[in-house]
This record gives structure tokens, sequence and C-alpha cells, in this order.
């Protein structure tokens, strides 16, 4: 029985069913060469745990001082990186380093400016205080940042993305579907409220505004605060015009899902999933090296 699920498990199994099942039921991992360098993943928990600080820091909570910020921001991760990395550091892992720097100033100019329009961090990594259920499974989350504008009193729920392109919300969770959509793929096909044919591809910030919905905060903004590698880019990036529409299209489909896995649907692989770790070790043919009759 599926007892929880997030975000994440949900984008993995929206990605394709089946490698979800090998990484999230069965527990396997690609093969991981000898770690030179920081994975993306390391890389993005330094800027995480940084950013989360401006909100614990006192001084920092409301300050408007690009400066100031800039260099709270790159001491903090790089405490953390010696702490995980040593003083002296791989070359090409001081390398990133330096480029996580840069992206922190951004941010930083980002940040101080975003205050200066009214918005302040009313919380950092808020995860609910009672339980959100999904088809009865409970929903594990942690919100990187949930945003209040001083004057309006409006709510966002922002998530850092420190993916090497700054992408759009909207087109990250729900891409128009295209006229070679599959069979396969139609339960995630939806009539969104911009008036297009999408294809539900992730439920991240939806899923987020539902919580919060939950415990008596309505986001009336979702968005991403993005720090790409071409650092003039990073800004905070909204989903146009969201709002419940979205969200009770995301539950939907998340519930969908729930139902889907708990009844061992995990066929057919998709043909173009971005996860694709596992891909060699069925030397790039799943279909014609997994017997489809498996039974999860």
């Amino acid at each position: 029985r599926l007892e929880t699920i997030s975000p994440s498990r949900l984008a993995s199994y929206l990605d394709c069913p089946f490698r979800h099942y090998l990484t999230s039921v069965l527990g396997m991992a690609g093969p991981d060469p000898d770690q030179r360098e920081m994975s993306a993943l390391d890389f993005g928990n330094l800027a995480h745990q940084a950013l989360q600080q401006l909100h614990a820091h006192e001084a920092m909570r409301r300050s408007t001082d690009e400066e100031a910020l800039a260099d709270f921001l790159v001491e903090t991760a790089m405490r953390q990186a010696a702490l995980r990395y040593g003083r002296r550091p791989a070359p090409l892992v001081s390398l990133q380093l330096e480029g996580l720097k840069q992206r922190l100033r951004h941010a930083a100019k980002t940040e101080a400016a975003e205050r200066e329009a009214g918005w302040r961090i009313l919380h950092a990594e808020w995860s609910p205080e009672k339980p959100v259920l999904i088809e009865g499974a409970e929903l594990r989350i942690q919100i990187d940042r949930v945003d209040r504008h001083e004057g309006s009193g409006r709510i966002r729920v922002l998530d850092y993305k420190t993916s090497d392109k700054a992408a759009d919300p909207l087109d990250s969770h729900a891409p128009k579907a295209g006229r070679k959509t599959t069979e396969q793929d139609e339960w995630r096909c939806f009539d969104a409220p911009d008036g297009q044919r999408r294809l539900w591809s992730g439920l991240q910030l939806p899923l987020y505004a539902h919580a919060l919905r939950e415990h008596g905060l309505e986001p009336q903004e979702a968005g991403y605060f993005a720090l790409p590698k071409s650092v003039q880019e990073t800004r905070v990036l909204l989903w146009e015009d969201f709002g419940p529409a979205w969200i009770d299209g995301a539950l939907e489909c998340a519930a969908e899902a729930v139902r889907r896995m708990r009844a061992g649907v995990f066929w057919p692989p998709s043909a173009k999933a971005r996860e694709a770790g596992l891909d060699e070790i069925f030397l790039g043919d799943i279909t014609g090296t997994v017997d489809p009759g498996f039974h999860a």
C-alpha cells in the first residue's frame, strides 16, 4: 500500500512509470563513476542552504542591502562547502564553487529588488503541520519559501531552481500536448485554464499551493526563484494566471497517479524520459530487454 507521496515521486511517475518502478519501488540506482566534481544535487543543496538562512538570520531577514545580502549568502555557502569538501577542494569543485558565488551574488541583487517591491519571506522550508492526503496517501513536502507582500497581503509560493537554464513554471509543469502524444499519456492530458491542451509532467507548485490552502494560506502567485548558469537571467519567474483551477487539475492528476501506482501500473516505459540513468543497464532498449508481463 502506498502510504506517502511527494511531488518528486509523482514527477518521476509522470516522467516514466517503469523507470519510477526501478528507482522508487526496487530501489535501483544508476552507475556512479568516481565523483571528482559536485553533482547538480550537491550544487543545488549548497545554494538552498544559504538562501534558507536569509529568513533564519535576524539581521538579514529584512535587509535590502544588496552587498550585505550577497556577502551573507556567499559566506554561508562557503562554510558549508568547506565542511563537505575541505579547505582545498578538487580543482573542478573549486571552479564550481566560483560559479556558485556568482549565482548567489546575483540572487542577492534579485532578493534586494523583491524586498524593495514589498515582498517579505513569511516561511522558509515550510512543511504541513497536519496531514495533507491525496487518495489516502500523505503528501510529504518542504516548501522553499512562502512570501507575503507587505502592501497588498498577497501570498506567493516560490521554489529555488539552480538548473543551468531558467525555465517557465507553467511549461515545466504542464507543457502543451503535441500531436504525437501517445495513448499511454492520454490520462495526463487536460484542457488547461489558458485554453491550451496540455500534459502534466510535474505537480510541485500546485501541490504546494494546495497544502498551504489546507493550512489557511491562499497563494495567489506561484513560481521559481531562478539562479541559472547565465547569471544575468537570475529572477523570480511567476506562473501566469496561477489560481484554483490549476491547483484542482493537479490534484486530479496526482490522485490518478496514486491510483495507478497502487494498481501496479508501471508499463510501458516512456520513449523520452528526463531521468534515464538506468537505461544503459538495458543496453538502451528497455522494451526489447524487459518482459512486459513482469509483476510489480
